[in-house]
């Protein structure tokens, strides 16, 4: 051989040898290839890698370095051409931005690109469901579930679950309202699979949900609450109503009752407009109170109610409280008092101190309400003390000086001016000693 056909020969070998280093190394035709996936689900926009085995069919991982080829129907992988390492090729499925079902198959030369057998399942072979094709059932509720009779707003939140349970996120949900108005007829899934608007309305109110092609929810029904209902009468010097007349010091009656269509109360408390006020409950059954007013003045009386929705209503009255007669006596009387015009006595032990105990009366009757203050003076020069209470106690001291006759004087006055005062002699007796 000459040497330049050896040469020749040489030239022709390396050119076929590095031909064959570029070719790409497929799996041998009956390899079996698995796909898997980490999620089968997936949101607008999501993605989820994909790892295939590739094994020989022996069983044993095919060379690495052989091309595994990935293609899909909806969305994209990337890279589409990936090389193995120990029987492993890993890709990336990205969904995009359009719903629907994704197929997405591996092959390697002819392995994977077979026909299957009927009934058996291509194990080269992923279906992913994206956006709203992967709703399997929509729910709706209100967030609250009512309003008031004079209307007011509420969430409305779908939630979008597909055929396992988890939430379908990034799916754009329609809401339509047979009443009322919605703040927007559509929303999209967030991560939670909620999708929420808002609904104002004052009528009950059914409200439907759909997503996807195939799912709708409808049957969250806003309802409207009841309302809260009281009544409030006076009787004064005339008969019961929303107003009344009084003179001052004489008994006011209040009856409070709730409305034969209010909602059940939690509370309610009557303001007498003089600064006081007292708690009526629930009012299940009406409730009497009465009052008496120490002042000529025009009032508004007040009843406060709050029902079990936390709604809150009121009923006044108007009271007109007016002065007593001018003629109007007013009389006090002493306790204890002398008999048959001999002093009231009291024999104590020597002692430096005798302990009286004095009450006032004052007439008529229904003027001690009126009673403003009264005050007392013991007839011993210690001055005079007044008191709100028509009774009080005294003790005598000064040693055997002060034994002997005390004129006492109570004097009283009413929150509408008028006075009377009146006295009554005691005997001190066995004090002892010098003060």
């Amino acid at each position: 051989m000459t040497i330049r056909l050896r040469a020749l020969i040489c030239l022709c070998l390396a050119l076929l040898l590095g031909a064959c280093d570029r070719l790409p190394l497929f799996a041998p035709s009956e390899s079996a290839i698995s796909l898997s996936a980490a999620t089968r689900i997936l949101a607008l926009g999501g993605a989820t890698e994909i790892t295939a085995v590739i094994l020989e069919k022996g069983g044993q991982p095919v060379q690495n370095g052989t091309t595994v080829r990935f293609t899909t129907s909806l969305g994209r992988v990337d890279p589409i051409e990936v090389q193995t390492r120990n029987g492993l090729a890993i890709t990336t499925f990205y969904a995009g931005d359009s719903s629907g079902t994704a197929e997405v198959r591996a092959t390697s030369g002819s392995a994977g690109s077979g026909t299957v057998a009927q009934g058996a399942t291509a194990t080269n072979l992923l279906t992913f469901t994206i956006g709203a094709a992967a709703t399997e059932t929509v729910s709706i509720r209100a967030n609250p579930s009512s309003v008031p009779a004079t209307g007011g707003t509420v969430d409305v939140i779908a939630l979008v679950l597909a055929a396992n349970g988890s939430p379908v996120t990034g799916v754009p949900v329609t809401f339509s309202a047979n009443r009322g108005t919605l703040s927007a007829v559509s929303a999209t899934t967030g991560a939670n699979g909620e999708a929420t608007v808002r609904l104002t309305t004052a009528v009950e109110t059914t409200i439907t949900a759909s997503a996807g092609s195939k799912t709708t929810a409808t049957g969250a029904v806003v309802t409207i609450l009841g309302t809260p209902a009281v009544t409030l009468t006076c009787l004064g010097s005339g008969s019961a109503g929303t107003s009344c007349s009084q003179t001052v010091g004489a008994l006011v009656t209040f009856t409070a009752t709730k409305g034969a269509t209010s909602t059940a109360l939690v509370s309610s408390s009557l303001d007498f407009g003089d600064g006081a006020a007292t708690s009526l409950g629930s009012l299940d059954s009406p409730s009497t109170v009465v009052r008496t007013y120490n002042s000529a003045n025009p009032f508004t009386a007040t009843l406060r109610a709050t029902d079990v929705n936390g709604q809150s209503t009121t009923a006044t009255v108007v009271l007109n409280i007016t002065p007593r007669a001018a003629a109007t006596p007013l009389a006090v009387s002493f306790s204890p008092v002398p008999s048959a015009g001999t002093p009231s006595t009291v024999t104590a032990p020597a002692q430096n101190a005798v302990l009286w105990t004095f009450t006032a009366a004052v007439t008529p009757t229904t003027d001690a309400p009126l009673v403003e203050s009264y005050t007392w003076d013991f007839g011993d020069n210690s001055g005079t003390v007044r008191t709100s209470g028509n009774t009080t106690s005294h003790a005598f001291t000064g040693g055997a000086s002060q034994n002997g006759p005390k004129t006492v004087t109570v004097g009283v006055r009413t929150t509408d001016g008028r006075s009377a005062s009146t006295t009554t002699q005691i005997l001190v007796t066995g004090l002892t000693g010098t003060p």
